[in-house]
């Protein structure tokens, strides 16, 4: 039995639609910050968001500090995702109605 219902999530991981659920998590948040808890840029725009602008924002975290995946489907589909969306993968991004801020940082 636990090989079965691991073979069915694992089914289900593939079949999952990255693109849609980002879209849909875009459009339903005003302010959606798309994030992992390694990157340190991904810190760094957390923590300016909420300690220094203390903006109320809606967090989607890939990806915990051990790079385990904390969303459904796998990683190679949140990519993609991210991909088809902004036209590329890294993180952060931060949306807000919508539109996407893109972040560069100075030296």
């Amino acid at each position: 039995q636990i090989a079965a219902d691991l073979k069915r999530k694992e089914e289900l991981a593939v079949a999952f639609d990255a693109t849609a659920s980002l879209r849909d998590e875009i459009a339903t948040n005003t302010m959606l910050l798309v994030s992992t808890e390694w990157n340190q840029n991904c810190l760094a725009i957390k923590q300016m968001l909420s300690e220094e602008l203390e903006v109320k924002f809606n967090l989607l975290e890939l990806e915990d500090v051990n790079r385990k995946s904390l969303v459904q489907g796998t990683p190679e589909k949140w990519d993609a995702a991210l991909m088809a969306l902004t036209g590329s993968k890294d993180v952060p991004k931060l949306f807000i109605n919508g539109w996407i801020l893109k972040f560069v940082q100075h030296q």
